[in-house]
């Protein structure tokens, strides 16, 4: 249960990134892979809904993603830094 819902965590943030691909490049398959992701994002949610309390687990998944969030933000921008000195 716990890797579905890290698995849930790293691919709720995945389609904005395809979208904001698509807006910059305008090639079509960044829209098709977000499209893509989004339903196997759905699919993941309803197995995790089904195996525990949705009000618990959504709350989990948030924290994740902040928590996902921030780690890329500190991995990058230590490289960023890197790459500048």
């Amino acid at each position: 249960m716990l890797s579905i819902i890290i698995i849930a965590s790293i691919i709720a943030l995945l389609p904005l990134y395809f979208i904001k691909k698509y807006i910059q490049t305008n090639k079509k398959y960044n829209i098709i892979v977000s499209i893509l992701l989004y339903c196997i994002l759905t699919y993941l949610y309803i197995n995790i809904f089904r195996k525990g309390e949705m009000s618990n687990i959504y709350v989990i998944l948030q924290i994740l993603q902040i928590l996902i969030v921030v780690i890329i933000g500190i991995i990058f921008g230590i490289i960023s830094i890197n790459f500048l000195i």
